[in-house]
């Protein structure tokens, strides 16, 4: 899926997963620079040109004006799904025209989103009917298939550019880069900060990935081991209830009832081997957290020790240390929740897809599992965002409530003074309920959106069962297969129901790790040379003179 830009704070934008860190926030220079020349809209304009160009002209070439008609098809004047171009040239021409205005006229972050969800339709369309044209590949011109190439891979890099450049529209330009977190309170000014790059992150999570130590080593294999033959217990489970299914249907004899019995103990087994695993790799991981966190305090206090005196004299001690702690912390969230967890599940996706292709001969049903997780995972992330106001709003008024109180008690004998118990009580009630009302809304908000994934999912369920249907009334599935299909679909989203949860903590986590990465960023004012060497210094022993031995004139011993 494609999400084009997330507004966090007052407009900055953040994506854990693909985030330029390597950008200057500085809001001049950037306002000097030409719209089209900002970062991604050149290469977005380039691609769109040549999709807009070359879908024209292959069109052209095929078919000549008639491209152009609504009613047109190959094999007659009604439209077919698997035959007609008239779709591919309008909605190509329709996305790149909209990429080219955007690309050169439109800064906000909204025009952005409608470019960008625009593109991601299209995207989402064109794996429709490719995989559509595909199942029927006999009756399918080659020419048209080869247009509906192009056009995908010209709308997939247009999707990626879209979501590129998504991060960099704002309206204020000076909050692209995610700023830190109480920047007063962090000890972090605006103009001090500065970003790291994408590879010097990674760097910073290397512990959790290559930590030093043979047997540390092994944990982290150990833990990707682990975490691989989970997910191919989980994928492979269904195949087996699917034989079981299809044994059933065939026959009721001994030899049918002990395949059945074999294939139903393995189902077991293979579903016990999946929580199996995964208990395995939690109890692996647990050593590799331990000691990457411990490599990681030791190499982010190292550097903070080498960092010049004047840069400890401007900042914090305390804040400095919290945002230590909380980047360290974020950092673990982040490997376990992203690369354990969200990764993994995006992997499975891609590999079931693989099976409806290959095993089951339907890409249909693999173009509806895309689809449907492409559709479930933008509802999420945009429904999350959008409860995220009223999550900060009820925090605030929970903050407030806390400081009116406190602010109350400790001024008693003021408040008593002026006999103000009313006044007080009447602000602390207006903290308490806009807490309520924000609360309320939270509730109503996170309603909507498990309704929301609800609906995704059953509408999802409902047309990949009607293509297995299809198939089978066709005599191209099995009941077997038909049971697989279920199971797949609702093995495919029950991970899915946590990514809210996970988004909001990569936010969180995207904020503290940014803290940290701007304090590893910090160079001391005196730097060794690459090439220096060790200074090495050779005491000289001391020469024992009789002018520097002490003279005792009562004792003439020598």
């Amino acid at each position: 899926g494609v999400f084009v830009g997330i507004r966090v704070n007052n407009g900055a934008m953040c994506f854990l997963l693909i985030i330029p860190f390597g950008v200057d926030a500085d809001a001049d220079a950037d306002a000097e620079i030409p719209l089209i020349k900002r970062p991604y809209r050149i290469a977005a304009t380039v691609v769109a040109s040549a999709d807009l160009i070359g879908t024209l002209a292959f069109a052209w070439y095929l078919e000549g004006w008639k491209c152009v008609w609504p009613f047109y098809s190959h094999s007659s004047t009604k439209y077919t799904l698997n035959n007609s171009i008239v779709d591919i040239v309008w909605i190509g021409v329709a996305r790149s025209v909209s990429i080219l205005i955007q690309s050169s006229t439109c800064v906000s972050l909204r025009a952005s989103k409608i470019v960008g969800y625009t593109s991601l339709s299209s995207l989402l369309f064109l794996i429709v009917k490719l995989c559509y044209s595909t199942g029927l590949r006999s009756e399918t011109d080659d020419k048209m298939l080869l247009l509906l190439f192009i056009s995908f891979t010209c709308c997939f890099a247009e999707c990626i550019l879209q979501f590129l450049i998504g991060i960099y529209s704002a309206d204020d330009l000076s909050t692209t880069v995610a700023p830190t977190a109480s920047q007063a309170a962090e000890g972090i000014a605006t103009s001090d900060a500065k970003s790291i790059s994408l590879w010097k992150l990674l760097l910073v999570l290397k512990p959790y990935f290559w930590p030093e130590g043979l047997i540390n080593r092994g944990c982290v294999f150990l833990t990707w081991v682990f975490l691989i033959c989970s997910k191919a217990a989980n994928i492979l489970a269904p195949l087996c209830i699917a034989k079981a299914t299809d044994i059933l249907s065939s026959g009721n004899d001994d030899d049918s009832r002990r395949e059945v019995t074999k294939y139903i103990i393995f189902y077991a087994l293979l579903l016990l081997s999946n929580k199996v695993f995964k208990e395995a790799q939690a109890l692996a991981y647990v050593r590799v957290k331990l000691i990457a966190g411990v490599q990681l305090k030791e190499q982010v206090f190292s550097h903070i020790l080498g960092l010049s005196m004047d840069w400890h004299q401007r900042k914090s001690t305390g804040t400095v240390v919290t945002a230590m702690q909380r980047g360290i912390n974020a950092s673990n969230m982040v490997v376990q929740y992203i690369f354990l967890y969200l990764l993994p599940t995006l992997l499975e996706a891609c590999v079931v897809t693989l099976v409806f292709v290959k095993e089951f001969d339907a890409p249909l049903l693999a173009a509806v599992a895309i689809c449907g997780c492409t559709i479930y995972i933008c509802c999420t992330v945009e429904l999350t965002i959008y409860r995220m106001q009223f999550r900060k709003r009820m925090n605030k008024a929970d903050n407030d409530a806390s400081h009116k109180v406190m602010d109350a008690l400790l001024n008693i004998e003021t408040v008593k003074y002026f006999t103000a118990e009313e006044h007080e009580v009447h602000r602390y009630r207006e903290s308490v309920e806009t807490f309520k009302d924000q609360a309320g809304k939270i509730q109503i908000s996170l309603s909507t959106l498990n309704t929301s994934q609800q609906i995704v999912l059953n509408c999802t369920l409902v047309a990949a069962l009607l293509v297995a249907a299809n198939e089978y009334n066709q005599g191209e599935f099995s009941v077997g297969q038909f049971v697989a299909v279920n199971v797949y679909v609702l093995q495919l989203f029950a991970p899915l129901n946590f990514l809210g949860s996970i988004y909001s903590m990569a936010v969180g986590s995207y904020v503290d790790l940014q803290n940290l990465c701007n304090i590893m960023a910090e160079k001391p004012d005196i730097q060794d040379k690459e090439d220096a060497q060790n200074l090495v210094v050779r005491p000289t022993p001391p020469s024992i003179t009789s002018d520097l031995m002490p003279m005792d004139n009562n004792n003439t011993t020598p």
